[in-house]
């Protein structure tokens, strides 16, 4: 990894213009997929030791099952002065980029050609408290923070804290070195508060998880689960899960996997069948259904897998139907993804190994 001095000056510029002194020592905690905490952890945690070293932070990420309330995101909290923690932020993400274009470029066997400055958006959460001061009076602080870093920043809602969480998700989107001059703004206005204290960021939540167990299980009409199927009852809305479905898709092996969305209501519960190749359908299970129950559990959806044998029409894949809301569909299906992406990755260590 290329720990060169590109970074820090980059980091060091923005924190300075920000206005807050290099060593005022903040946390940031962000939200990244399974696969990308794993490329920063490194073989052995090669990786996190080398990028603590480097910036002179201190780097922490959830444990594979810990995910930030209403996701499927690990959270990654990075503490330290200021210049340093944009510094570590900068050399995470550059490689998380680079891993994302690489993966892109391999995916399409080099048939699409890949933009160099393309970006992750960066996902920041923030105490709740701590955007008024964000925001500013009329939006006039986080207005001058769009117009100085040329970042797009936005706000999740209010309404969309998950329940028992008082915290928020700021998205900041555009090229590295804009995203990092939003995040210097942003931690230096959170540094002025007297009540901000960088020590006391969560990174575990004791939530209850909804009643599940107290609804009979059914499946929906229209749609058999098949002999053996695995259920669960109807989801209570997951106001914080913001991800919006695609008109239809397929988990991974052969066949067209064509997906299937039926409508119940205008922007009430639908149903989504997809198409997941059968050596997949372990990884989403788990060992005695725990992937499964805890993917039904953390999305607010049902979960119905058909038979061995019982396939979508016209492919050689069984039929997987998610029932809930659009945006809590979306995200099991991030998950589903993300954990089919995970097995085939310590697939190919394994072969490698």
């Amino acid at each position: 990894m290329d720990m060169g001095a590109t970074a820090e000056a980059v980091a060091a510029e923005v924190g300075a213009e920000a206005g807050g002194a290099k060593t005022t020592r903040v946390s940031v905690k962000c939200l990244v997929s399974n696969s990308a905490a794993g490329s920063i952890i490194g073989k052995g945690g090669a990786t996190i030791a080398e990028l603590q070293q480097s910036s002179n932070t201190r780097i922490q990420l959830s444990q594979a099952a810990e995910h930030f309330p209403g996701t499927s995101d690990r959270m990654l909290l990075t503490t330290g002065g200021i210049s340093d923690v944009l510094t570590a932020l900068h050399l995470m993400f550059a490689k998380l980029n680079a891993d994302a274009a690489a993966q892109k470029a391999a995916a399409s066997g080099g048939a699409v050609a890949v933009d160099a400055e393309e970006t992750l958006p960066l996902r920041m959460v923030v105490p709740a408290q701590a955007c008024g001061g964000i925001i500013g009076k009329g939006g006039a602080n986080v207005r001058h923070f769009i117009e100085d870093s040329g970042a797009g920043i936005t706000l999740s809602h209010q309404e969309q804290q998950f329940p028992g969480v008082s915290e928020r998700v700021i998205t900041l989107v555009g090229k590295l070195e804009q995203q990092l001059r939003a995040t210097a703004l942003i931690l230096t206005k959170m540094a002025e508060d007297s009540h901000y204290d960088p020590d006391a960021v969560p990174m575990q939540y004791a939530l209850p998880h909804p009643g599940m167990h107290h609804h009979p299980v059914h499946a929906m009409p229209g749609v058999g689960t098949g002999r053996g199927a695995t259920a669960a009852p109807p989801p209570p809305h997951n106001p914080y899960a913001m991800h919006m479905p695609q008109a239809g898709g397929h988990m991974g092996g052969g066949g067209s996997g064509r997906a299937h969305v039926q409508m119940a209501g205008y922007g009430g519960p639908l149903e989504k069948i997809l198409g997941v190749a059968d050596e997949h359908v372990g990884v989403i299970v788990g060992k005695g259904g725990r992937a499964l129950q805890e993917l039904q559990q953390v999305a607010s959806v049902r979960v119905a897998l058909s038979s061995r044998g019982e396939f979508l029409p016209g492919t050689n894949q069984r039929m997987l139907t998610i029932s809930g809301y659009p945006q809590n569909i979306a995200l099991a299906e991030r998950m589903i993804e993300d954990k089919i992406a995970e097995a085939a990755r310590l697939a190919v260590q394994r072969t490698a190994s």
